[in-house]
């Protein structure tokens, strides 16, 4: 017969008889089943409690949602000269959590696009373009340390398009000239009627503006240059250039933004060398750290090409085909601006026509080939030249004697005067009147 399935132990028993090497098989007792089971209800209820505790802490939690305060006495003004526009207001006197690190987030939205967004502490001192309706809007931000963000609702400030719209200057640029002077042009608006503008210049930090006196129009064209020297600071220069009445709205432009040119350089000269030709130029400022653009032309292909230089290169070797007409063109820019439109003007084209030295060997040539035959044909007719240039003068003395001989002559062969021949004789009757007495 099969063998009888040894008894159940007790947890002692068989933890006992697991320590003895023995064979048996030990089953959990009931309330070994139910320790589990304590340990889950006992962790949920641990993170209850622990939630609990942050929510009293004030610690957000994952799908909070934090009511924060808007601003308060909000106040706002605009400075025109400097189209600046000025934000003021007053933070939550309460604190609002220690976990929370309270900011303010601005956005100026020009023509109801997104100009300029900044986040931080009051004031605002933003600029704006008085040309277009601006809205501002401020709203409150809590970052948390674990990096979450809760944002309060925005508060806006709206201000009206200034002047009437089309009448403000367009397509403004300004150039920065050798470090010298800078020069602004612009276009009227398309609907100013017979509008005159004045420019004015001034540093945004700085209350005063200077106006602009060198100014010149053509049409609708307007331009203006004034002296400029950067400052050591960060003072930021403005430019506003304004209308003749209150209707033309003013306009503003920073002058961090404005390029800056030198002059262009001048070609010295253009001689040959065994790669091509040896282009030399003079240094258009006093000053160093300059990157130089070589421009290279070929004439008869209409094919142009680019070379950069080294920095502060002020010459170099151009490899070029024989017997072709090349000109030449040279730019500069500082080497700290990274712009395209931080090129100078290009310097007046340098010519070289390599063909203009068969043309040389030609007239080697020619010109005494034709010196010899002129002296031949001098040579053959050197006699009738010399009558035709110096004609022989006649001797007074032989011509005047000529002549008398000539005079006498023709008195000889005159005929003599007969009177009883060449005269003639008539018979004369006279008669007297009828009816006269004596």
């Amino acid at each position: 017969r099969g063998a009888l399935a040894p008894p159940l132990l007790s947890s002692r028993t068989c933890g006992a008889e697991r320590r003895g090497s023995l064979s048996r098989l030990c089953r959990p007792s009931a309330s070994q089943q139910s320790e589990p089971r304590r340990g889950e209800l006992r962790a949920a209820l641990m993170a209850a409690l622990l939630i609990a505790l942050l929510a009293l802490a004030g610690a957000p939690n994952p799908g909070a949602q934090w009511t924060l305060p808007a601003p308060s006495n909000v106040q706002h003004s605009v400075d025109v000269r400097h189209c600046l526009l000025n934000v003021t207001w007053s933070p939550p006197e309460a604190r609002i959590n220690d976990t929370c690190s309270l900011s303010y987030e601005s956005v100026v939205w020009t023509d109801g696009k997104e100009a300029l967004r900044k986040l931080g502490p009051p004031p605002r001192i933003v600029p704006v373009d008085l040309r277009k309706d601006v809205v501002f809007g401020v709203r409150a931000e809590c970052k948390t340390k674990e990096n979450e963000k809760f944002h309060g609702a925005w508060f806006k400030v709206s201000l009206p398009q200034q002047g009437i719209p089309g009448t403000g200057a367009v397509n403004i640029r300004c150039v920065w000239y050798n470090e010298e002077y800078i020069t602004c042009s612009w276009e009227s608006g398309e609907k100013a009627a017979l509008s005159s503008y004045n420019l004015f210049y001034g540093y945004v930090d700085e209350p005063e503006f200077h106006m602009c006196t060198n100014s010149s129009r053509e049409g609708n064209d307007f331009r203006c240059t004034f002296s400029y020297d950067k400052p050591q600071g960060t003072s930021i220069l403005r430019v506003l250039i304004q209308g003749d009445s209150e209707d033309v709205p003013p306009v503003c432009v920073d002058g961090d933004g404005f390029p800056g040119k030198l002059h262009p350089p001048s070609i010295v000269s253009v001689s040959k060398d065994s790669n091509g030709v040896f282009l030399k130029w003079t240094k258009p400022a006093d000053r160093d750290n300059l990157l130089y653009q070589v421009e290279i032309r070929d004439v008869a292909a209409g094919s142009v090409k680019r070379e950069p230089s080294a920095v502060d290169q002020l010459s170099r070797s151009i490899g070029l085909k024989p017997n072709a007409r090349y000109t030449f063109r040279v730019r500069v820019k500082p080497r700290e601006n990274t712009n395209d439109d931080g090129w100078s003007n290009w310097s007046k084209e340098a010519v070289w026509d390599d063909r203009k030295n068969t043309f040389n060997i030609l007239l080697y040539i020619f010109i005494p080939l034709c010196v010899a035959i002129l002296t031949i044909i001098l040579l053959v007719y050197l006699k009738r030249i010399k009558l035709i240039m110096l004609p022989k003068i006649p001797d007074p003395g032989k011509v005047l004697k000529k002549m008398l001989e000539e005079q006498s002559e023709d008195f000889q062969k005159q005929p003599t005067y007969d009177p009883a021949k060449d005269e003639q004789i008539h018979s004369l009757t006279l008669a007297e009147p009828a009816g006269s007495e004596v």
